[in-house]
This record gives C-alpha cells, structure tokens and sequence, in this order.
C-alpha cells in the first residue's frame, strides 16, 4: 500500500529542540558525513592500487616485449643474409687503377657478415697486393654494400727500359700506357697524359729480369740520392739535366748535363760525390772533358 506524501508538522505539534538533542544531532552528522568520506577515500584507494597495479602489469608487459623483439632483432642480424656483402664499389681516383683487379683482390670478402668485416682486413688485404697504394678508405653502406677508395703513390719520373747487354734498344708498354716511377720506387703502368708527360725520363739499364707492374725498382734512398745529385748539379754548378741512367744491378746512376755525363753510386755519400767533383772543377779544366766524370772512388776522380 502506498505511503501518503509527507507533509509539514503542523506547528502547534512542533517542540522546541534541547541544546543537547541538537548536538546529539550534529555528532550523529558529523559521524555520516566522516563514514562517507571514509567510505570514498577506501574507493580511491582501490582504485589507486589498481592503477598502479596496471602500470606495473604493462611495464613488466613492454619489458617482455623489447626484450623479445632485440632477440628478434639480433638475430635477424646475426643470421640474416641481408646483411652478407653482396656488392663492393671501388672509386676510381688514379687512371692507372684497375678497378676489375681490386674487386678480383676483395673476391673473398663477398658472402661475409658486414658487421663482422673490420675494416682493418680489408686494408691488410689490399696493401698485400697493392704495393702502390698509399691510402685505402674502407665505408660500409648497410645493408649489403662495402665501398672502397684507394689512392695510388704518386708518380714522379717516366721509366724507359732498355734491353740489357748495352743493345740500347728501348722496350716500351704496349697500347696507351707508358712507364713510370712512383715516390716509392715502384713500377707502374699508366695511360700516358699531357701531364705525365712533362715527368722526367729515367734510363734504366743493367737490369735482369722485364719487371712486373708494382714491382719496387729503386729503394726511396736511391730516389733521395738521385734527386740531391740532380738538385747540387743545377743549383751549385749551374748545370742543367738532359737525361739520367740509372744501372739497377749496379746501383748507380750517370747524369747528362749537357757537355759531359757525371757518375754517381749508392754505396758512398752523395755529399762526398759532390765535394769531389767540385775539387776536380777546381783543378781541371771542364771543357777537357768529352764524355764523363767518375766521382765514385774515394780520394780520386777519372774522367775522359
């Protein structure tokens, strides 16, 4: 049965409330209103928990699952053929390098882990092959790509090699190639340019056996020796160079300087050459020489 609607009490029911029934009522308040926020502040420590619980779940959740994908990663590294080197790029910076022959040198390195190649091999490799390479920069394009740049010794003299046994007949490159000498006194084969061609010439005589590109002919102390004999001809003598001869087997080198050849060798100081060429200026007359000047005895000079 439904209730009747409340209604005011009328005021002649109504009793005046005692000091004491009103704070009965204010404790009784107080103490719902306490009993709520308590209640509240349960809820929101529930929920709290459960946040930080979640939080906890999905952090340990994305740990898990970075760690399965660097498992993943490294192992799609390790074994993967992606990253196996399939192609090597050699930069030309020299004409004389034979690109074909590089890659033909690096043939081993094909089929290898890029990340496991140091680029420390590749050098070793190249400079056991290459004796004229003075700079080999080694990149690696990932995923698959080893890119190589070399750069040769430079080149300082042409080379024309005569046939032994003083036939004086000259043999010369074939096709567009000529002869040089690098800084280092290597052999090398190069397409002959307006540049090179203003090097300078160097004979080469007295030698045995038809020397093979990259092949060291002169040692850089030889070279030095050639170039301080050159360097006191002209500048202390006044004498200009028209063309040099150098014996390999008998490590030494004749200089034209026009009215006569001088003789030179290795195995005294070039210093000591010189100081006896000059007292032989002072007491013999230059033009009584027709055809050399030999400073390589100690303590005598010949001439003719």
């Amino acid at each position: 049965m439904p209730l009747k609607p409340s209604r005011k009490l009328p005021k002649k029911f109504s009793r005046r409330v005692s000091a004491e029934t009103k704070r009965f009522l204010d404790r009784r308040l107080e103490r719902r209103r306490a009993m709520r926020k308590e209640k509240w502040r349960g809820v929101t420590r529930r929920a709290q928990r459960l946040a930080a619980d979640f939080r906890v779940s999905l952090i340990r959740s994305a740990i898990v699952l970075l760690a399965v994908l660097a498992l993943f990663g490294a192992g799609m590294l390790l074994f993967s053929p992606i990253l196996e080197v399939r192609e090597i790029r050699v930069t030309r910076r020299d004409p004389r390098l034979d690109i074909e022959a590089v890659q033909g040198i690096l043939s081993p390195m094909f089929r290898r882990h890029i990340l496991f190649l140091s680029q420390a091999e590749v050098r070793t490799l190249l400079d056991q092959h290459l004796t004229d390479a003075r700079k080999v920069t080694v990149r690696k394009r990932y995923p698959s790509v080893l890119q190589i740049a070399i750069e040769l010794d430079p080149l300082i003299a042409r080379v024309q090699i005569e046939e032994p046994e003083g036939s004086g007949e000259a043999v010369t490159a074939t096709g567009s190639t000529a002869d040089f000498l690098t800084d280092e006194g290597a052999y090398a084969l190069a397409p002959a340019t307006g540049r090179t061609e203003t090097l300078p010439l160097i004979r080469l005589v007295d030698w045995g056996v038809r020397p093979l590109p990259g092949a060291n002919l002169l040692t850089p102390a030889f070279l030095e020796a050639l170039k301080g004999a050159e360097e006191a001809l002209v500048r202390q003598f006044g004498y200009g160079v028209e063309e040099r001869v150098v014996f390999l087997r008998a490590q030494e080198f004749h200089i034209d300087v026009g009215p006569f050849n001088v003789w030179f060798d290795t195995r005294s100081s070039i210093g000591d050459q010189l100081q006896r060429f000059r007292t032989f200026l002072r007491s013999i007359d230059p033009r009584e020489v027709r055809e050399y000047v030999d400073v390589r005895i100690a303590n005598r000079v010949i001439y003719k």
